[in-house]
């Protein structure tokens, strides 16, 4: 059975991490997805920690499944290729500022004269429309802005950036939404369209999933910092003996469960703890309680304990114990892949799982420009001696 995006093409032109990782989620759907990077490669190969091959993991792990050319959009024949390319494409997924898109003709406007059914997929920090729309940000740029990182970390210390670009990978997964759903508009109308995605747009709706806005235009309340604990119920992080855990006492039912587990059924009693948001507010007189209930005890008896009591629980595990997790590795969400030069390189897998609709795209990352034959000669009909002469003048 196809893939769902099979016979979809898309013309990535984005680096590091959000555009990047909205290709990958459409090559996991079956789309053909083409990465365009400069001759040598593009900047992100070489972000990060490097294998031996002198691609970065990072670059490995988010570009499995696409194909990989180089082109060069500083030159006029750069820019005629790359408009022939969108001629036969149906998507477009570019991060360039605003200044640059049109400098080099990657506008809408542009690209929607050359080919009325293309989509294309705008990643970027802050939009084009509003104050910061030439503005420069990143991802911790961005959970500094939302409000998200004054909320995070633990009382009296420096607000804390999450480790993982949340706000990036948010932005990717919207403008990979946005692409399914423009695709769909195409095949009812033949008319292609803009999507914007960005950074800042993903944090402020992410951040206020969580009614932290909302709280504070009702009620005045900010959000403290409060480490690891839930500011709505009994949540935290405790020290067992051989490491640590993490135990979420969350919904009465939950609690019923957990008090039970420890052996201390008085508590179903107290007022101070007959709801979430009681146990919230007096979670420093719970822990009283658990914290020597779990000192007592090693990690492994109390996820066991716990876990018969169906109450949620975990070790709060390192990279390397999450790396061999079982039941990860059972779901193929981590696997290995032979890279060039690099050997077995540990990926992510595709998250989706469609009952009818097969989906992951088991390609590895390309290597600088390993299908500029391919796409060139095969798709665009260049011959062998124009595309050596397009490497000679340093167009690909």
């Amino acid at each position: 059975m196809p893939m769902v995006l099979e016979g979809i093409r898309v013309i990535d032109l984005s680096q590091h991490i959000a555009g990047p990782y909205c290709g990958l989620l459409l090559a996991d759907m079956g789309a053909e997805v083409i990465r365009v990077e400069i001759s040598g490669g593009a900047e992100d190969r070489r972000f990060g920690y490097l294998t031996p091959s002198s691609d970065s993991y990072a670059f490995i792990v988010r570009n499995r499944g696409k194909k990989g050319i180089t082109l060069n959009l500083n030159t006029e024949k750069g820019i005629e290729i790359l408009h022939q390319l969108v001629e036969v494409s149906d998507v477009v997924l570019e991060s360039y500022a605003i200044r640059d898109k049109k400098r080099l003709g990657l506008d809408y406007a542009t690209l929607g004269q050359i080919n009325p059914k293309i989509i294309v997929a705008s990643i970027s920090a802050f939009g084009k429309s509003g104050p910061y729309a030439d503005k420069t940000g990143f991802d911790p740029i961005v959970q500094a802005m939302s409000g998200a990182m004054s909320c995070t970390g633990f009382p009296s210390n420096l607000p804390v950036r999450t480790a993982v670009a949340w706000c990036d990978y948010g932005a990717g997964l919207h403008a990979a939404f946005g692409v399914v759903l423009a695709l769909m508009h195409c095949y009812k109308t033949d008319k292609g369209q803009e999507i914007e995605a960005s950074l800042l747009d993903s944090a402020v709706s992410l951040v206020g999933q969580h009614g932290i806005y909302a709280e504070y235009h009702a009620l005045g309340v900010e959000r403290p910092q409060i480490g690891n604990a839930s500011p709505y119920a009994f949540a935290d992080t405790f020290k067992a003996k051989d490491g640590l855990v993490f135990i979420s006492a969350t919904r009465n039912g939950v609690w019923r469960r957990f008090v039970k587990a420890i052996g201390r059924e008085e508590m179903l009693g107290d007022p101070r703890f007959n709801s979430d948001w009681e146990r919230s507010r007096n979670r420093e007189l719970i822990a009283e309680v658990v914290v020597p209930w779990v000192a007592a005890r090693d990690c492994e008896q109390i996820l066991q304990l716990l876990e018969e009591a169906q109450v949620p629980c975990s070790k709060v595990k390192s990279i390397a114990e999450a790396t061999d997790d079982v039941h990860i590795r059972t779901c193929k969400m981590l696997y290995e892949q032979e890279y060039p030069e690099a050997g077995n390189v540990l990926v992510s897998g595709s998250v989706l799982r469609l009952s009818e609709i097969p989906t992951g795209n088991t390609r590895r990352a390309p290597l600088v420009g390993e299908h500029n034959e391919e796409i060139y000669c095969q798709l665009l009909g260049y011959t062998p001696e124009e595309l050596e002469e397009l490497k000679k003048t340093k167009v690909i």
